[in-house]
């Protein structure tokens, strides 16, 4: 077994022993409740599945989730849990191609037994491992040698396509308390890492060492994975929230690091949660997708969709909250299309994130479900966008408690209709000359917008600067477009997405929108083979794919 992601027309697509692959793939944290059957028979053949470490739970905040026993939990390595696991998938779809999502963090028991190795501080009264521990850092680069051995010798390898490395609170590589206080060690490698730079021991400069700190692990377990697999197969992690969590204390905001880095083929991160995941909404990814697609990373967005079928996991308040619950099913099939015709027509790869099991388990979820695989199959779209985002990682580590510009930016942009590419600042370079409109998110001043934000003027861009203190509406930037001459193609409050061979279009809200695209007013759709001729009424958070 062989895989890789290789660039197809300047974008990464998945390769697996030299034939492209669609990627769609399906995972759930309960096992005991999954739905591999289901889609199997639909089509689906990318799978994922945790293996844990310990027993340790998923996450601080809640810390009462723990579904799949520790592999690592006794003395002994109990492996027959990832037979297990590997056989459930298999026996629902023999030709299944799976990349497990490892978890990488030991048991409390080794926590409580090490305590100069944790954070200063922790969550609900615990205190957990600190990402600066090298002591930690070597077992788990020896408990995961371990465990891809076995599995790459064992009778499902072919099986495996790659492995993700996850890790920290809720697996993202987010630190488990809230200040990026990672303890002892991390004070003790930050005052040698100041001596070594020649830095002022300052805040700003702490949260940058930490969010490096961070990204230089997942390196490190990258390269433990990689020779475990003899190079052969791809390895990813969750990271790179600069759009997501753009605060300094999440510690993703040394995304750069992991670009530069060949032992990362690619990146996953769930859709955004702002703004409660309420229909109506574009929903972005947490991470600058097309840097990763200029570095030649895949990108998974986690579509962790929430539906009519969703039901707390436990009775802990936290998951009584409104965002585990989904909208009534019409609107939940309608939100699964969207967060679909998003990914495809961005040319990225997407897992269905079953988290409790039986959040798709309806008739019409899964007949859609194997449209979608048909329409991957046939290659997934891009069409480059004439609008680009830049903003910079260094922007957050001045700030506290900033007002999260970014999410507004790319709400609003989102419904103003109007496609848009979005990267890091220090790609600006690279890539200025593909945009006409270039909006620089600056809730900060750095030396570096400073200068693309002058490159950009000098070159004879139509430029959009955003501070923390601008106000942003759809309606903004579509009378910014149309200032500086650039198609708008609905003067309404709409989500519109187009690639080389598809149209999507989303609704706000109920009422009558107007359309055209290359001229055209008239179009089918795919999931419903219905003919919608613009101007008419749309009902509010439907959302229709159209073929060019």
């Amino acid at each position: 077994m062989i895989s890789q992601v290789k660039k197809v027309d300047g974008q990464p697509v998945l390769f697996v022993n030299g034939k492209a692959v669609p990627e769609m793939a399906y995972i759930t944290y309960n096992t005991e409740n999954n739905r591999y059957a289901n889609f199997a028979q639909a089509g689906v053949k990318l799978y994922s599945v945790n293996l844990n470490f310990s027993e340790a739970p998923i996450g601080e905040i809640a810390p009462v989730l723990v579904f799949q026993k520790g592999i690592f939990q006794k003395e002994e390595p109990d492996f027959s849990i990832v037979d297990k696991n590997f056989d459930e998938i298999l026996s629902a779809c023999p030709d299944a191609m799976i990349f497990p999502r490892v978890n990488v963090n030991l048991s409390l028991e080794w926590e409580k037994e090490h305590p100069d190795e944790l954070c200063e501080y922790g969550m609900n009264g615990r205190t957990r491992v600190s990402l600066a521990s090298d002591v930690w850092a070597e077992e788990v680069k020896n408990k995961l040698t371990l465990l891809i051995g076995y599995i790459e010798n064992s009778r499902y390898a072919e099986n495996v396509i790659g492995y993700q490395i996850a890790g920290g609170n809720t697996e993202e590589w987010l630190p488990f308390e809230d200040y990026a206080a990672y303890g002892k060690r991390a004070k003790e490698k930050f005052l040698k890492h100041c001596e070594e730079k020649k830095l002022e021991k300052n805040e700003e400069n702490y949260f940058r060492f930490a969010s490096e700190l961070t990204a230089q692990r997942i390196i490190e377990f990258a390269e433990v994975a990689k020779k475990a697999v003899d190079e052969r197969k791809i390895i990813g992690a969750f990271y790179g929230y600069t759009i997501g969590c753009p605060h300094r204390v999440n510690c993703h905001l040394a995304l750069n690091k992991i670009l530069e880095s060949d032992r990362i083929d690619f990146l996953c991160s769930p859709l955004i949660y702002v703004y409660g995941r309420q229909p109506g909404i574009d929903p972005y990814p947490m991470v600058p997708i097309d840097s990763l697609r200029y570095h030649g990373k895949l990108y998974f967005s986690e579509n962790d969709i929430r539906t009519h079928l969703s039901r707390p996991p436990s009775p802990h308040p936290r998951y009584s909250a409104p965002i585990w619950f989904g909208p009534g099913r019409e609107t939940s099939i309608e939100q699964i299309k969207l967060n679909f015709c998003r990914a495809f027509t961005h040319g990225h790869g997407m897992w269905w994130f079953d988290m409790w099991g039986g959040w798709y388990d309806d008739a019409q979820m899964m007949k859609n479900f194997s449209e979608m695989l048909k329409i991957c199959e046939k290659g997934m779209g891009r069409k480059s966008a004439e609008v680009a985002v830049f903003t910079d990682e260094n922007c957050y580590f001045p700030l506290k408690g900033h007002k999260n510009k970014i999410w507004d930016v790319c709400n609003e942009l989102g419904l103003s209709g109007v496609m848009y590419d979005i990267f890091l600042a220090s790609d600006f370079e690279k890539v200025r000359d593909s945009y006409r409109v270039c909006i620089f998110v600056e809730p900060a001043k750095t030396q570096l917008l400073t200068g693309c934000i002058k490159t950009a003027e000098e070159n004879g861009k139509s430029v959009m600067i955003i501070t923390e203190d601008t106000e942003v509406t759809y309606r903004t930037f579509k009378e910014f477009f149309a200032k500086n001459n650039l198609t708008v193609p609905t003067e309404e409050k709409a989500v519109v997405y187009t690639s080389e061979k598809h149209i999507v279009f989303y609704a706000h809200e109920s009422g009558m929108y107007d359309f055209s695209c290359d001229g055209k007013k008239t179009f089918t759709d795919v999931f419903t083979g219905k003919e919608i001729t613009f101007p008419t009424k749309i009902e509010k958070t439907t959302c229709w794919l159209f073929e060019r």
